[in-house]
């Protein structure tokens, strides 16, 4: 429609707009079953992210699943984590490893502390595939730049 009575035309558009959200969270369905610990680190319908928040009469589970740093104490036992290691959501046991499997998590940023607790940056979600992360390598570079220079900062190599 124009609007007339103006010194430069405009035209107003009154269609929907195809954004419905931040993409900072997603709603699933709740396995029949399962328990579920707020806070705690879940791999659902394909989504790897924190459970913030929960609708039992619909059976379904807010997600947090924002590129961000967490803290977890979802960690493998007797396993020693360090700034920059690669961690990886282990589904059986639902706890972050170091060891490669199909479900890449993210990046350590603060080493296991005395209360088994590591800081983590949990990466963009994306399509998993086996025999891989499912990243993009330039994504992944990305991501480990910010780590080393996070590195190089607790070193005294920055400001």
């Amino acid at each position: 429609m124009d609007v007339k009575g103006r010194p430069y035309p405009t035209t107003r558009h009154y269609d929907q707009r195809a954004k419905v959200s931040d993409g900072q969270s997603v709603r699933v369905k709740i396995p029949e079953g399962k328990d579920i610990v707020p806070q705690n680190l879940y791999l659902i319908d394909g989504f790897l992210g924190f459970a913030t928040g929960q609708d039992d009469l619909a059976g379904e589970l807010i997600l947090t699943v924002e590129r961000a740093e967490f803290e977890t104490n979802q960690v493998k036992p007797d396993t020693e984590y360090s700034l920059g290691d690669q961690v990886y959501f282990d589904q059986t046991d639902e706890v972050l490893t170091k060891e490669p499997n199909d479900r890449f998590a993210g990046i350590v940023t603060n080493p296991l502390d005395s209360k088994g607790n590591i800081w983590f940056i949990l990466f963009n979600q994306g399509s998993q595939t086996s025999g891989g992360s499912g990243v993009s390598q330039q994504a992944f570079d990305a991501l480990k730049e910010e780590v080393e220079q996070l590195k190089q900062q607790v070193d005294g190599g920055g400001e």
